[in-house]
């Protein structure tokens, strides 16, 4: 019957011992090779979508300035022609340009 543990205290490297450690090695290096494709799509990918957000939004706030009567425009500072210009730039860009 072999040993648990050799003179100097390591386990004997028996083939199963061997196996397992493999497997384990294999297991880790593949988790390290996929982090960095994950945090690559991570770094593209939010970007996108939070222009996709915007984007929406933003043709969200036309829709529902245009359908205002012009008399609620005039309330709020807004022209129907500067709608677009007022959703993509803000109030600032109104009064400052």
């Amino acid at each position: 019957m072999a040993p648990d543990r050799t003179p100097d205290g390591r386990r004997p490297q028996t083939e199963a011992n061997m196996t397992q450690a493999v497997s384990q090695l294999d297991e880790r290096a593949g988790l390290r090779r996929r982090a960095p494709v994950a945090r690559h799509l991570a770094f593209w990918i939010r970007p996108l979508l939070a222009a996709a957000l915007r984007a929406w939004t933003i043709r969200r706030d036309e829709r529902i300035l245009e359908a205002m009567p012009d008399h609620e425009l005039k309330d709020i500072g807004i022209a129907r022609s500067e709608i677009p210009h007022a959703v993509r730039g803000g109030r600032d860009c109104l009064a400052g340009g």
